[in-house]
């Protein structure tokens, strides 16, 4: 028996599915099924509701016709209303399927009546012949990843339906279930036990201990490991590590739990699967901790590899607690003593710091890439294993080579009483809006190094450098313009082309961070006495 709920819609909603409705009817379907077309809303849209969160993405599924040519008929009755169809939707574009990808229907996707909707049809079963290009709602639940999104919303009956009669359960019971046996399930797309992590951290759901023991066999890290699209793992770490909803501590400690932090982050490997791009790791930059108890290089390299998961572990169990004591409270950064003090207009970016603070144990480790490129491994980890862009690679090695060092040594001064703000801006000049990520990055590695014990006056600086920096009105101080350019300058001063233009660009960008009201005239003085 298939169970029944009923939802509120709000009156855009009501409006848009409504109408929908009015277009299966009034433009059936023509062929030999003597059954109309029934519009149902799937997946998390539903969830969502139920859970009382708003959602503007809904996905349509259709019982006798495909999305793409119901998708066309919303077009067509737009276009047919006086000629009005790009205000209530756009244009129609179409999505392949590609099962190698997790997406085993062909989609439409449009913009209608100020929602993204997504049409397609409900799934049939595995080895279906093709005469049954179209499955039931019963049989598309079934095939779904989990039960919490295998609900649909009728919309002619104005009812939710759980075909798999476990979805309202484990929706209440905060669980994330597969419909079918897990392993089945996770075979179907292996990177639903990624999915699985994404959902549990976003929901503060736990996961089924099915999942749990399917997720973490080797049959589906080999899976992942090599039939799933690298784009696919970054595209749910990134709803890991961003959102509203996000908990990218809890995110981390589920994926080691899972056993799958060696699939996801992927380190280079000398096979033949990789021989186009990788050659092999560059061992001689490999450092360990107890390097010298081994002779073979191999050895070396998988105790390296093996402590710096170990070390990672620790790490962002070091980065929570210094959260909690720093008082992160959003993206920013403030004394729980102190609460009125202006907050710094640069935000902590959290993707960076997590994944900075995750890879750091690698950052020793090289690899030769297939052009004889000696490259950092997580060079590797970031643009290859997860695809991330080029620019986040190079935030995070400018953190780990060159910001956390510079904020180590601010931090020493800051302690011993010797902070000057002409140093801590200039560090900022360089660092620009990475310095309050460089500084928690920075503060996370001195704590890991130090006993607990003197993790509290670490903190105590940390916070002491921020409130000074703040105080100082060094904050977005590299936005500034200068008050001349190398012509300009070489036009006052009299000078030629050459090196002196620089350093005259310098010492004006040091007279501009400690007088941050002066104004041109003022400046041209202070390098003329200078010259």
């Amino acid at each position: 028996m298939t169970l029944t709920r009923n939802i509120k819609l709000n009156q855009s909603e009501d409006k848009l599915l409504s109408t929908l409705q009015f277009i299966a009817n009034k433009y059936p379907v023509e062929s030999l099924s003597s059954s109309k077309t029934t519009v149902r809303c799937a997946g998390g849209w539903v969830r969502d509701k139920l859970l009382g969160l708003q959602s503007d993405d809904i996905d349509i599924v259709l019982n006798n016709c495909s999305g793409v040519d119901f998708a066309r008929r919303v077009h067509d009755h737009f276009s047919a209303n006086n000629g009005k169809r790009s205000e209530f939707c756009s244009s129609i574009g179409i999505i392949a399927s590609n099962p190698s990808k997790g997406k085993h229907l062909q989609t439409a996707t449009m913009r209608v009546m100020g929602y993204e909707v997504d049409f397609s049809h409900f799934r049939p079963p595995p080895g279906s012949t093709e005469d049954k290009m179209f499955g039931t709602p019963e049989e598309d639940a079934l095939l779904r990843d989990f039960t919490i999104n295998a609900l649909y919303y009728n919309v002619e009956t104005g009812l939710v339906e759980d075909f798999t009669e476990r979805g309202f359960h484990d929706l209440e019971n905060k669980t994330i279930r597969t419909p079918l046996e897990s392993m089945k399930t996770l075979r179907d797309d292996p990177l639903r036990a990624l999915r699985a992590v994404r959902f549990s951290v976003r929901f503060g759901f736990s996961l089924s201990g099915a999942i749990c023991a399917a997720a973490s066999s080797t049959i589906i890290k080999d899976l992942l490991q090599h039939q799933t699209s690298r784009g696919r793992f970054g595209s749910e770490i990134e709803g890991m590590l961003t959102g509203n909803s996000s908990s990218p501590k809890e995110a981390f400690d589920l994926i080691f739990e899972l056993n799958l932090h060696d699939v996801v982050f992927e380190l280079p490997r000398d096979d033949d699967d990789n021989s186009s791009t990788i050659n092999k790791i560059a061992e001689t930059s490999i450092q360990t901790r107890d390097n010298n108890n081994h002779e073979d290089g191999s050895d070396v390299l998988d105790s390296a590899i093996s402590s710096g998961w170990l070390e990672a572990k620790d790490i962002l169990r070091t980065l929570s607690a210094v959260i909690d004591a720093i008082d992160i409270d959003g993206n920013s950064m403030h004394s729980s003593h102190r609460r009125h003090l202006e907050l710094a207009k640069t935000s902590i970016d959290n993707r960076l710091l997590y994944l900075t603070s995750f890879l750091h144990p690698f950052r020793l480790l090289n690899y030769t890439d297939a052009r004889g490129n000696i490259r950092p491994v997580i060079h590797f980890i970031i643009q290859e294993s997860l695809r991330f862009k080029h620019k986040d690679f190079v935030n995070i090695w400018a953190i780990i080579i060159e910001h956390e060092g510079q904020m180590r040594i601010l931090l020493q001064k800051e302690k011993s009483g010797t902070s000057c703000k002409l140093e801590i801006g200039q560090a900022l000049h360089q660092m620009k809006e990475l310095w309050l990520t460089a500084l928690v990055v920075a503060t996370v590695m001195e704590a890991h190094e130090k006993p607990l014990e003197q993790r509290e006056e670490l903190i105590k600086t940390c916070i002491s450098l921020y409130e000074r920096t703040i105080n100082f009105g060094l904050d977005g101080c590299w936005l500034v313009t200068p008050h001349l350019s190398g012509k300009e300058i070489m036009h006052e001063l009299g000078i030629v082309k050459g090196p002196m233009v620089g350093y005259y660009l310098s010492e004006q960008r040091k007279w501009q961070i400690m007088n941050p009201q002066g104004d041109k005239q003022a400046c041209i003085d202070f390098l003329k006495e200078e010259a």
